[in-house]
């Protein structure tokens, strides 16, 4: 039973850290676009429109892997 409680509380860590990990990602994509409004240098914007899209790539990717992680989850949950 312990050892359940121990699993339980690692995996809600588990998920905070993810859920807080897609939050700064997509907190970053707002300040890049942000800094690309004050921004006059063509080639800086450019340079933070390419630094924006891949934060949204790293965003998608955690999402996909927190979804391929809550999936794992529930199955290993399901009664035998």
């Amino acid at each position: 039973m312990e050892r359940d409680s121990a699993s339980s509380k690692r995996q809600k860590q588990l998920f905070l850290i993810f859920k807080m990990a897609i939050e700064s990602e997509r907190a970053a994509q707002v300040r890049y676009k942000q800094a690309q409004q004050y921004c006059d240098d063509p080639d800086l914007k450019k340079i933070l429109q390419g630094i924006a899209k891949e934060e949204a790539v790293h965003e998608k990717a955690l999402v996909r892997w927190y979804a391929r992680l809550k999936k794992r989850i529930s199955k290993e949950q399901e009664p035998s």
